[in-house]
């Protein structure tokens, strides 16, 4: 009989540890899914926004805001993927407008910046190149909205904003007088 019952009891613990490792599976597959799913939803709703018109830092900051108020772990790093593929993809305008620059294309250089300004990247990077870029061609309209933009989205270092400041007034003062 104690065999009988030793079997039995080798039976059960191995059972028990069976479906053990098969709940432990299981959890993890539902986690996975769910993490799939978090990424996916917010991968979505970053594109539903974007469609929408939304600028790329506007959704980047509602990204990094909800990353704070978020207990989910998988949660938290769907919203940290989505906004670093949004860093991605201003920085790298900023970087491939930089070669366009280099290599004497300012044509495609000027259509990087002026993404990043329409996405309206916080650093100062495209404003300054573009206000450089369209004073050599005298195209002084241009570098007004270009000084305002910065103005109204930009990083807003006090130096530099002061700089745009007084280029606007100068460049406006001197179309009055032409």
């Amino acid at each position: 009989m104690t065999r009988w019952l030793s079997k039995l009891f080798k039976k059960t613990a191995q059972s028990t540890q069976e479906l053990a490792e098969q709940k432990t599976e299981t959890s993890s597959v539902s986690n996975e899914i769910k993490k799939y799913d978090s990424k996916e939803n917010v991968a979505e709703w970053v594109k539903a926004q974007r469609a929408s018109g939304i600028p790329l830092m506007e959704l980047w900051r509602e990204l990094m805001k909800n990353v704070g108020q978020t207990d989910e772990l998988e949660l938290m790093e769907a919203y940290m993927m989505a906004a670093q593929e949004i860093e991605d993809v201003v920085v790298s305008r900023n970087l491939n407008g930089k070669e366009y620059e280099s290599d004497g294309d300012e044509s495609k250089a000027i259509i990087l910046y002026e993404a990043n300004l329409k996405d309206r990247f916080d650093g100062s990077h495209p404003y300054e190149r573009l206000r450089i870029i369209y004073s050599r061609h005298k195209r002084y309209e241009d570098v007004i909205r270009i000084c305002q933009s910065y103005i109204d989205y930009g990083q807003h270092d006090p130096k530099l904003k002061t700089k745009y400041e007084e280029i606007i007034d100068k460049l406006r003062e001197k179309s009055s007088r032409d």
